[in-house]
């Protein structure tokens, strides 16, 4: 059995590797504007609070205006499209420990801050096996992560409560949804951030691989 009620997932950095799509696409629309391109590593503290915070921070200082964030982000938005399944791909070992995780029964589910007009497609790509009671992203109407509004939104349409749940992350912003929500944290290390980061932010608990991820979960 689960030691939960209701499990949610962060999706970048937790369950997909999505770092080198992003940055690619990012820098492929910074470089069209005549903006210098970042690292693979820079962009491990660039995302994870939305495409148009990451388009923001991306830029030069002085470029940040409301019409050049406005034109990049449409331009990303576009070649993101089109190339997000280039080299992304699940980490290993995370479907085994979905697997093992649902085999308890517990409901599980996803909340990202990407757009949610990828999630449909991510979820039939790579989860089509996996028994998420829902699969969600960025939705107009419901504030981005850290929010706790986008938690609420998951567990009603899941149809699960939110007294006994954990919320699974790689980031601060993870950390924060969690708490905000009143949810038991758990960071993941072999995401976007690192260590520290997680514990700053409150983590109640740490995993260094998807097995103990769900050792963690699954009571013996």
């Amino acid at each position: 059995m689960s030691k939960f009620d209701f499990v949610v997932f962060d999706l970048d950095g937790t369950l997909l590797n999505t770092l080198e799509d992003l940055a690619d696409s990012v820098n492929a629309a910074l470089e069209n504007n005549g903006y210098p391109a970042h690292l693979y590593a820079d962009y491990r503290t660039l995302v994870g609070k939305g495409a148009l915070n990451l388009i923001t921070r991306s830029l030069p200082e002085t470029a940040r205006t409301d019409e050049i964030v406005e034109k990049v982000h449409a331009e990303f938005s576009e070649i993101y499209a089109q190339n997000c399944f280039v080299k992304t791909d699940v980490y290993p070992g995370i479907l085994e420990a979905l697997e093992r995780i649902a085999a308890t029964g517990v409901k599980m589910a996803v909340l990202s801050n990407k757009p949610d007009r990828y999630m449909q497609g991510i979820r039939e790509r790579y989860y089509s096996n996996v028994d998420f009671a829902a699969f969600r992203g960025k939705r107009e109407g419901i504030p981005v992560k850290p929010d706790p509004a986008g938690i609420e939104a998951l567990a009603k349409e899941a149809g699960a409560s939110l007294d006994n749940a954990v919320y699974i992350g790689d980031s601060s912003v993870d950390m924060q949804t969690a708490k905000n929500s009143s949810l038991f944290a758990c960071g993941v290390l072999w995401g976007f951030r690192s260590r520290e980061e997680l514990e700053q932010h409150g983590a109640d608990c740490l995993v260094a691989s998807p097995e103990e991820l769900a050792e963690f979960i699954v009571e013996a």
